[in-house]
């Protein structure tokens, strides 16, 4: 089975060097790249890991779509840090 959008898709960061990449027959796929040491360590530069949700661009048009979450338990299933444990 042949993907050829795969081989076309690129990070388009200096990070692409950094993520290991396994191949199934002709399609390359990616690892976790969170256990790629050399990853994780250019992921905890970006001001989004240092200073949290503020720091995120896409947080402040997001935030207004969710409803008050005052006195509410929150499981944050999404990737990262966890900023709202």
């Amino acid at each position: 089975m042949q993907f050829p959008f795969i081989e076309q898709m690129k990070l388009g960061s200096r990070l692409e060097a950094a993520v290991p990449k396994d191949k199934i027959g002709d399609v390359k796929v990616m690892n976790n790249e969170y256990d790629n040491e050399k990853f994780f360590e250019e992921y905890a530069k970006m001001s989004r890991s240092k200073e949290g949700l503020k720091a995120a661009g896409e947080w402040h048009q997001l935030k207004p779509l969710f409803p008050s979450l005052e006195g509410k338990s929150v499981l944050d299933l999404g990737c990262g840090y966890g900023y709202l444990e």
